[in-house]
């Protein structure tokens, strides 16, 4: 009986040995399986965080690059600047100090993100601003100062962040210099723009929503930005030893985990190839893997209840602490009570099975979790590959793990973009675009993939094999037509898509992308609402040089200036319609076409009225332009809203003064009227020419110049011959007319009655003396005789 009791204690010692071994694969196993999930979805979030750097570097690029652009407008379409540097004297000019002054106020108002724009005068070293008015250069900063004396550029970009005892005190600036003028080779003044650099940071805010997550940009001067409403680096950014490497890195991006201030963070950066500047990520990773850290912590804990358990078994089996361990255990059986427990009684061994089971569980459901987000994590890997270059190999390892179709290698791709959303939420946004999402897989079914890309939806055609290559370009637009046809019926929207050239190979689908991406701009030619094919719209013949129909603008000046509203109606139509028979002309050939008239009109706008014409709009010209989608929607704009309010401005402004200048020639003529006076004199008065003249005055007052002298000469004789006893000979001559018998017949003709008898019928008669030595001026011509 002993022999047996001991032979059992044996047995029962090697399955508890089996069940401890038997613990350290599931270990290993789950542990395996937390690291390649957390390290795979490290990386898919840095290449989501290096796609979302890239696309802020390139919308901030494209600002600066709009802003050199807007700069070089004004240069070009105005000499003013370069007029206004030739002179010794700045206040020689003031008309051009005022068009100079005018010129800085536009950039400022019409360029977003500008803080100031000012102009250096390098010979008096003085500086013109809009608010300061022409001050010394004094107080330049010295750095900048440095860099214009030492600059051969035509333009630069500098950056400074000024010291300060807070970390993340001082001031950021970024500032735009710009030789004027364009030409020659020696510059005679540089137009200095101050950007506001927050603008920068609000674009990665408005891009990327995590609440924890904060982007540093690292100038290529050395000077480190960021963002002030973040604090998530707490110690001085200049002593964090990641930002130098990565500063000293040649990498253009990179992404890695490092521990930065006691915790792990995920680090990416993306460098502009324009500027050279690194637009580097920090994220917590805790923030982006607080399930996976969870489940972890559990799997560890349900394995060391499993050692202790099995543990705990094999010190029953002695009979010397068979009691204290008894008591322990039921120690356990009272802790273990807090899990989940199988229904029935349950021994030691059923305790350590029931545990084994609960770990097999928890890493099924480990499982399950990355099965359910393969969806999502494959469209983030599209994403990637329309857009980066991804080698080969795992090209073709991640289409199988993602269970993406490549049963041929000839791809296609088409994007679809929905019309007219403005002013749509952004709930009714996602559910249109997830709508069309929909119909796009129905459609496509099996012979390819779809993924929603910002508020676009993407087609990934794969083509069967062994197929040519117009069956190929025939399947792709049956497909975009039935999938823009259905979006109408169903949605009643309409969508623009735009499809790409068949490539063949993987590594050639960023290429039909970039095609399809391109095909969708011409949407401003050909109109909205339409499948457009890349094939049609970029011929591979090459396109013919681009022409600016500069007599047409010339027409179109005119007639804004004229006022004449339907004149101008028809020749903004005939614009538009020229730059549609223009063959091979791109989309960006015609918003350059669109902003060089806006530029223009503006131009003929401030220098009439440099006061108020900043102020006629609200808003930027030239962002509505790039704004707008079609070539009709920005005739209409231009129809309705731009040239009928700067044509009555202008017809306005041109009232006025051509009413102040009348009243100058008036006011003359009462201080002169008995000096020799002419029409050709009183124009250069007026400062216009003289025919013009003529029609202004004879449309201000009724009648000629020469009626109205002859009139207002025949009042100042009647006035003459009732208060003064001057001769009529003296009265002829002091109106200028050479011999008295002219003078008579004259006053006879326009009174009725000579001067001799006008004197005799008014003397006597103090009313009227009274009234006529008031000096109250009344119409001459009106209540006395005809003039003919």
């Amino acid at each position: 009986m002993k022999r047996f009791s001991v032979r059992r204690n044996i047995r029962l010692k090697l399955v508890l040995a089996a069940c401890l071994l038997s613990i350290l694969p599931v270990l290993i196993v789950s542990i395996g399986s937390y690291t390649i999930a957390s390290t795979s979805l490290e990386q898919e979030v840095g290449r989501a965080k290096r796609e979302t750097l890239k696309q802020v570097q390139e919308r901030i690029d494209d600002r600066l690059i709009a802003l050199n652009k807007t700069v070089l407008q004004h240069l070009f379409n105005s000499s003013s600047l370069n007029e206004f540097l030739q002179l010794d004297d700045p206040y020689k000019d003031i008309r051009l100090y005022k068009e100079v002054v005018a010129i800085l106020n536009s950039i400022e108002v019409l360029v977003d993100n500008v803080d100031s724009a000012e102009l250096y005068l390098i010979n008096e070293d003085k500086i013109l601003s809009v608010n300061k008015g022409l001050n010394s250069a004094e107080n330049m900063d010295p750095e900048l100062r440095e860099r214009l004396r030492e600059n051969h550029a035509p333009y630069f970009w500098i950056d400074r962040k000024t010291d300060s005892w807070m970390t993340r005190g001082g001031s950021q600036e970024v500032t735009y210099v710009r030789e004027v003028p364009v030409y020659g080779d020696h510059p005679r003044g540089y137009l200095i723009v101050k950007l506001n650099d927050r603008a920068f940071f609000q674009i990665y805010s408005e891009m990327d929503r995590e609440v924890n997550s904060e982007m540093l940009v690292l100038t290529a001067m050395g000077n480190i930005f960021s963002d002030w409403n973040k604090s998530l680096l707490q110690a001085d950014l200049g002593s964090y030893s990641f930002l130098t490497d990565i500063r000293e890195s040649g990498l253009q991006e990179d992404g890695y985990t490092a521990k930065v201030d006691g915790q792990e963070m995920l680090i990416n950066y993306w460098q502009s190839p324009n500027n050279g500047w690194k637009y580097v990520s920090v994220v917590p990773v805790k923030e982006l893997t607080p399930l996976f850290v969870r489940i972890k912590q559990l799997t560890l804990l349900l394995c060391l209840s499993l050692v202790i358990g099995c543990l705990t078994a094999a010190l029953m089996l002695s009979k010397h602490f068979y009691r204290l361990i008894k008591n322990i255990l039921d120690l356990i059986r009272g802790k273990a009570s807090r899990f989940p427990q199988s229904s029935g009684k349950q021994d030691e061994f059923s305790i350590i099975r029931h545990y084994v089971e609960m770990l097999h569980s928890v890493n099924d459901s480990l499982n399950d979790q990355i099965d359910v987000s393969k969806p999502v994590l494959a469209s983030g890997f599209m994403q990637h590959v329309l857009t980066e270059s991804v080698p080969a190999d795992e090209l073709t390892e991640k289409f199988d793990y993602y269970d993406l179709p490549h049963i041929s290698p000839f791809y296609t791709i088409m994007r679809v973009e929905l019309d007219n959303l403005r002013g749509q939420t952004e709930q009714d946004i996602n559910l249109f675009v997830y709508a069309v999402k929909n119909i796009a897989e129905e459609i496509l079914g099996t012979s390819g993939t779809v993924v929603k890309m910002h508020a676009d939806v993407v087609l990934l055609v794969n083509h069967e094999p062994e197929t040519t290559a117009a069956v190929r370009k025939t399947e792709a637009f049956r497909l975009a037509d039935e999938i823009h046809t259905m979006v109408e019926c169903v949605l009643n929207i309409t969508a623009t898509v735009g499809v790409g050239r068949c490539q063949e190979g993987l590594g050639n689908i960023r290429l039909s992308f970039k095609e399809a991406t391109d095909a969708l701009q011409y949407r401003l030619i050909v109109g909205s609402g339409k499948v457009i094919y890349v094939g049609q719209v970029q011929p591979d013949t090459a396109q013919q040089p681009f022409t600016y129909p500069a007599e047409l603008e010339q027409q179109i000046m005119l007639q804004v200036k004229l006022g004449n509203e339907q004149q101008l109606i028809m020749l903004l139509d005939e614009f538009s319609q020229g730059l549609r028979q223009k063959d091979g002309i791109s989309t960006e050939h015609v918003r350059m076409a669109f902003l060089q008239l806006i530029s223009r009109v503006l131009r003929e706008l401030y220098e009439l009225d440099p006061d108020g014409g900043p102020l006629l709009f609200n808003y930027s010209l030239y962002e509505r332009v790039n704004g707008l989608r079609t070539m009709n929607q920005m005739i209409d704009w231009l129809k309705n809203e731009v040239f009928p309010v700067i044509s009555r401005h202008i017809m306005h402004r041109r009232n006025d003064s051509n009413h102040k200048s009348i009243e100058t020639v008036l006011h003359y003529i009462e201080q002169h009227y008995d000096d020799d006076l002419s029409q050709p004199m009183m124009a250069e008065l007026a400062g216009m020419p003289a025919s013009h003249f003529s029609h202004i005055f004879k449309e201000e007052l009724g009648m000629t110049f020469s009626d109205y002298l002859i009139a207002y000469r025949m009042e100042k004789a009647k006035e003459l011959l009732s208060l003064t006893d001057m001769k009529v000979a003296e009265i002829a001559e002091k109106l200028r007319y050479n011999n008295s018998q002219n003078f008579i017949r004259v006053f006879k003709r326009i009174n009725g009655a000579t001067p001799g008898d006008f004197r005799a019928s008014w003397a006597g008669r103090s009313v009227v003396k009274d009234q006529l030595a008031s000096g109250q001026r009344a119409m001459p011509g009106k209540g006395s005789g005809t003039i003919e």
